[in-house]
């Protein structure tokens, strides 16, 4: 099939390199989470304050 003839001729390196990426992306984007004021809205309230806290996982 042709769709599959992009990740066939793909050098071994690229693995790698989208490893890393998506590394840092995920870095990146965890510490402005952690930075935004919306978390630090929810952590100040009290414990018990929320039920559940639902998040979104990624890689």
């Amino acid at each position: 099939m042709y769709v599959y003839r992009f990740f066939d001729k793909r050098p071994f390196y690229k693995h790698f390199i989208e490893f890393f990426l998506l590394y840092e992306w995920g870095k990146e984007a965890c510490n402005m989470t952690l930075r935004s004021e919306a978390l630090q809205t929810v952590m100040k309230r009290k414990a018990g304050y929320y039920d559940v806290i639902i998040l979104e996982q990624f890689n």
